[in-house]
């Protein structure tokens, strides 16, 4: 009996960090994909023009804002399509999530690059899109946004690196 134990191959056990890291990642990503359909089924000229009338019947000053954001959002390609990047750059990280929570190396190649290929899609819109996106959040200003964007960056790497860590226990 004790032999057919010691010849029956042992399953690989995922690290509690792994773990952990995944399921921040399932969090993140689910949360994030949900925003992102709704983003893209709310996204259409007619809801964002009634919502921007809605608004002006209240507060005039934001509906001019809304307005200009989203007009500004609608000049550049990456503002008309952002939703469905995001959304397949979200599923692009659950994919590499659910492949590293399976001891899979692919999953964190596939991960790193749906974390990382967003950034110069961002940067590449410029500074306008920097001050529509402030409009969104009561103008905040370009360079809160920059802030913004840079936090992003910096947990996009600390993942990135505690990913990398379990590595070898990946196959």
């Amino acid at each position: 009996m004790e032999n057919l134990e010691e010849n029956t191959p042992s399953k690989q056990e995922r690290p509690v960090m792994l773990t952990v890291l995944c399921i921040l990642t399932f969090a993140w990503a689910g949360i994030s994909i949900f925003s992102g359909l709704i983003g893209i089924i709310g996204n259409s000229q007619e809801k964002q023009q009634q919502a921007i009338e809605k608004m002006r019947e209240t507060n005039p000053e934001l509906a001019e804002t809304m307005e200009a954001v989203y007009l500004e959002s609608q000049s550049s390609f990456w503002g008309k399509y952002s939703n469905h990047f995001s959304l397949i750059f979200n599923i692009g990280s659950l994919i590499g999530a659910i492949f590293m929570w399976n001891l899979k190396k692919s999953g964190f190649h596939i991960y790193t690059l749906s974390e990382l290929l967003p950034y110069p899609f961002i940067f590449a819109s410029g500074k306008s899109a920097m001050n529509a996106l402030s409009g969104l959040f009561g103008n905040i200003g370009p360079e809160s946004m920059m802030t913004a964007i840079v936090i992003l960056i910096i947990f996009d790497a600390l993942f990135i690196v505690l990913y990398g860590i379990h590595l070898k226990h990946m196959k």
